[in-house]
């Protein structure tokens, strides 16, 4: 960045020097704002996950009117979360506009004031060898006409930045107006919700029989950026997710999704391991490792903060781990949709080898790898999900639970 200060000592520069100092904001402080707002809308999605996990076992548990009034009610929670997850995310794509145009302009400009600086010395060099007896200041008037010609040149590199701050301005504040859907502020008090039944009457029936299966609520909801699923899977990919609750759900590669009878490997129990992955998912696996660990995201990941030094395209131990992942959700099904689950019937079902929800997906994807069906977007996605909710793929609650000598729990 060069600085203004010297810019504005020429004769006449000090107009362009007002324009320099019009884009002096660095770039990836915008950025982070931006990821700030996508990881919130995130983690909104991840907690109401976990909310709904509970719901769909006292949905299970319980009949009656009022007990149906409780599950409508609670379902909202979703619709909130997804509606202030949608308004985030907006947002921060907003302002990521605003950081890009910010930034091409910031370049162009300083490109536009190094030439002045170096055009100005060069008119004074020639000025005084052709001018010997010439007054001090007299080779000013050529430089204030340099100056000018700078100036012009760099005033419309500002229309950008000023066109992607008006269009963010108008976005902030109308998803502050107008969320555009059901938001946290418009719940009821729970006493004047109709689950709350009158004194002396009922509403709540216990289901006969019911046990809960779920094995726990599947660590807080949305796990792998999948959702809230439900039961273990299995489906087509014989690799249900044992326990089930929790994103994902271990929906194997069925979960109601268009199973691929290519994708089915040989079935194993919940707490077993995976068989050894087929050569073109090995790939898909490696190639998403080198584009996360490549120079060109380096930036979006500090700027995520997220450390994924141990992260390694060619160690067998990540590989494997990625792969176990992918075997318990989607049983190596690239196209695997889950239709069943609670996500499902909210309109985000689990997608891709790892079992990701849009709004996940969404926010831990990287900058042209955004097409969640895509194995080895959905991959990139997963997998810094993992690193950003869990540090690691050593503390992802199924590769750990299996390493213990458990069984694999979805995430």
């Amino acid at each position: 960045m060069i600085d203004s200060a010297g810019v504005r000592e020429l004769p006449g520069g000090g107009a362009l020097a007002d324009i320099m100092d019009k884009v002096a904001v660095e770039p990836t402080a915008i950025r982070q704002a931006a990821n700030r707002w996508r990881n919130a809308g995130a983690t909104a999605v991840d907690y109401v996950g976990g909310v709904g996990n509970v719901v769909a076992k006292v949905d299970g548990a319980w009949q009656g009117q009022a007990a149906d009034e409780f599950v409508k009610h609670m379902a909202k929670y979703r619709k909130a979360g997804e509606g202030l997850s949608t308004g985030l995310t907006a947002c921060a794509g907003a302002l990521d506009k605003v950081a890009d145009e910010l930034g091409t302009a910031r370049s162009e400009i300083n490109g536009i004031a190094n030439r002045l600086l170096d055009a100005a010395a060069d008119h004074r060099t020639r000025f005084k060898k052709d001018n010997p007896d010439a007054e001090a200041g007299a080779e000013d008037e050529g430089i204030r006409k340099l100056a000018a010609e700078a100036a012009a040149e760099a005033e419309p590199k500002l229309k950008p930045v000023n066109d992607a701050i008006s269009d963010a301005t108008t976005l902030l504040a109308g998803r502050v107006k107008d969320s555009g859907g059901f938001t946290f502020t418009d719940f009821k008090a729970p006493g004047a919700e109709q689950f709350v039944p009158a004194k002396g009457e009922g509403g709540w029936v216990r289901t006969a029989g019911f046990q809960d299966r779920s094995g726990g609520d599947g660590g807080g909801g949305q796990g792998g950026g999948a959702g809230e699923g439900g039961g273990g899977g299995g489906g087509g990919g014989g690799a249900g997710g044992g326990g089930g609750s929790g994103e994902g759900g271990g929906s194997g590669s069925g979960g109601g999704s268009k199973g691929s009878p290519g994708y089915e490997y040989g079935g194993v129990s919940s707490g077993g391991g995976a068989p050894a992955p087929k050569a073109e998912v090995t790939a898909w696996i490696k190639e998403a490792l080198e584009i996360i660990k490549s120079p060109e995201m380096a930036g979006v990941l500090a700027e995520r903060g997220l450390k994924v030094g141990d992260l390694d395209p060619n160690d067998s131990q990540d590989i494997q781990r990625i792969w176990t992942i992918i075997h318990h959700e989607s049983g190596g099904n690239p196209s695997a949709i889950n239709n069943w689950d609670i996500n499902a019937k909210n309109g985000v079902p689990s997608q891709g080898l790892m079992q990701t929800i849009p709004p996940t997906f969404n926010a831990h994807s990287l900058p042209g790898h955004k097409q969640i069906l895509d194995p080895v977007d959905n991959i990139i996605a997963g997998v810094l999900y993992t690193y950003s909710r869990y540090g690691n793929l050593g503390n992802h609650p199924g590769i750990e639970s299996l390493e213990s000598g458990g069984g694999y729990r979805p995430y």
